[in-house]
């Protein structure tokens, strides 16, 4: 039963008298009372969820919220990392420079390993061919032109060496084989780094001619 209600009996009853007046005073004494006890407690309330709300925003470390939007910013799954690689054709021309560098450095640390590598064993128990030293320069010197080729985006370039250094891998493939350790061997050494160098010839001929 509402206040209102309340009111409402009081004032229907016909027997009423001045006691029921003051009755009906003292209870919409008490409601003011009632009423003005609620607002205060309800400002008092607000005001303190106020202030909790602000500590809390001010205790918040700056360096979660930093790191909150880095990990929003980074890339949630593997698929986001390979995509930003290059194109596959471009990783073979960037590694075969390295590749041709490192032949060289192994082909004076450990000429007979490279030699026995490439399908043309030495006997240990002579010294190395002098055309070993000869093969080393060569390919330090590829690794250079196609490094600064690349450094250059002279990709036309980059395209004609490649092509050239392909025709070699089909002499090296043909050579194995008859002259060293044989056609397996010589397919796997020389071979499918010649299919996959063609394959590089022909898509980056495709994109920049």
């Amino acid at each position: 039963m509402t206040w209102a209600h309340v009111d409402k009996y009081i004032s229907s009853t016909p027997e009423h008298t001045w006691a029921s007046r003051s009755n009906l005073s003292h209870i919409n004494s008490h409601r003011r009372t009632t009423s003005c006890t609620s607002f205060v407690l309800n400002s008092t309330v607000r005001q303190r969820t106020s202030t909790v709300n602000s500590f809390q925003n001010e205790s918040t470390p700056t360096h979660s919220l930093i790191l909150y939007q880095s990990q929003n910013n980074a890339p949630s799954t593997t698929m986001d990392v390979l995509s930003s690689l290059p194109p596959f054709q471009y990783l073979v021309a960037y590694f075969l420079p390295i590749m041709f560098i490192g032949a060289f450095i192994s082909s004076f640390a450990n000429p007979h390993a490279v030699t026995a590598s490439v399908c043309f064993p030495q006997p240990a128990d002579k010294p190395i061919n002098a055309f070993v030293y000869l093969f080393a320069v060569r390919e330090l010197v590829l690794g250079i032109a196609l490094i600064l080729l690349e450094a250059c985006n002279e990709w036309r370039a980059v395209v004609i060496l490649l092509a050239c250094v392909s025709i070699n891998g089909i002499g090296d493939f043909l050579l194995a084989g008859n002259l060293g350790t044989g056609w397996r061997s010589s397919f796997m050494c020389h071979g499918i780094p010649t299919i996959v160098g063609y394959w590089t010839v022909w898509k980056l001929w495709q994109e920049h001619f």
